[in-house]
């Protein structure tokens, strides 16, 4: 157990919390039939699990922001950097979508 990644629980939380709300948008996308609501879900979902690997940090000052978000962060920059990436640009198709009425 000691083993753990640090920030276990603001990593779980903030999972967990995106993940949740990203299901509920998927499942009332599906049951309305809008696309928007289908992509922002997955979005969500995705921000989550970005969430997981680079967890939100709240007591750390700003100048210390940048080396504290280095140091909790885990797993491959390349994994983390394509899960933000396809989380935004289905963000924007989301929004795309939505404000074509599909």
């Amino acid at each position: 157990m000691s083993q753990l990644p640090s920030h276990m629980f603001s990593r779980v939380l903030s999972c967990l919390m995106f993940v949740a709300v990203g299901l509920f948008f998927v499942w009332r996308g599906m049951a309305v039939g809008l696309y928007a609501q289908i992509f922002l879900g997955l979005s969500m979902a995705l921000l989550g699990s970005f969430s997981y690997f680079q967890p939100p940090l709240f007591n750390v000052p700003l100048r210390q922001l940048f080396a504290a978000a280095q140091s909790a962060a885990i797993g491959p920059a390349r994994l983390r950097t394509m899960l933000s990436i396809v989380a935004i640009s289905m963000f924007v198709v989301s929004l795309i979508c939505g404000a074509l009425q599909v």
